[in-house]
């Protein structure tokens, strides 16, 4: 009988390894709320509980020391997530945003412009709050700040 390639799921055992953690998920997913309130919250309460910067701006909160120049926020992890996998379930795809903030794990920029068939040249859009973002791509002739972005990153 063949043995089976056993692959650790990282998110699984973060859950199944923090207690705390899985009682803040089932009080969440036991609230009588939409999947969209349920994501809206579980954003809030995770970025509280592990002290993560929410927003950009937020990453600035932290003591500077602490600080390093691939620093990024929650929101920003979970606009590129959605955009990458936009049927995944949104409170998923938050847990994941707060795992690979925590972890400092950052999503692959070019992964995301070859999806989108845009120029790495192209700015990242970030537009909407919280769990609500989503992204959009604008090109250099393109002005962000007419746009509503809440940030743009450049992939370079």
């Amino acid at each position: 009988m063949a043995k089976r390639n056993k692959q650790t799921n990282p998110i699984k055992n973060w859950i199944d390894n923090d207690s705390i953690l899985t009682s803040v998920l089932v009080e969440i997913q036991n609230m009588n709320i939409s999947i969209e309130e349920q994501a809206e919250a579980a954003f809030h309460k995770l970025c509280e509980m592990y002290r993560l910067p929410k927003m950009p701006a937020n990453i600035n909160e932290y003591d500077e020391d602490e600080l390093e120049s691939e620093d990024t926020s929650v929101y920003q992890e979970l606009g590129l997530l959605k955009f990458l996998e936009p049927n995944d379930d949104l409170r998923g795809l938050v847990l994941v945003a707060v795992y690979n903030t925590l972890n400092k794990i950052t999503i692959n920029l070019d992964e995301v412009y070859r999806k989108a068939g845009v120029s790495i040249h192209a700015l990242i859009c970030y537009k909407g709050e919280n769990s609500r973002v989503n992204i959009s791509f604008l090109s250099d002739s393109e002005s962000w700040f007419d746009s509503e972005c809440v940030m743009c990153l450049k992939g370079e």
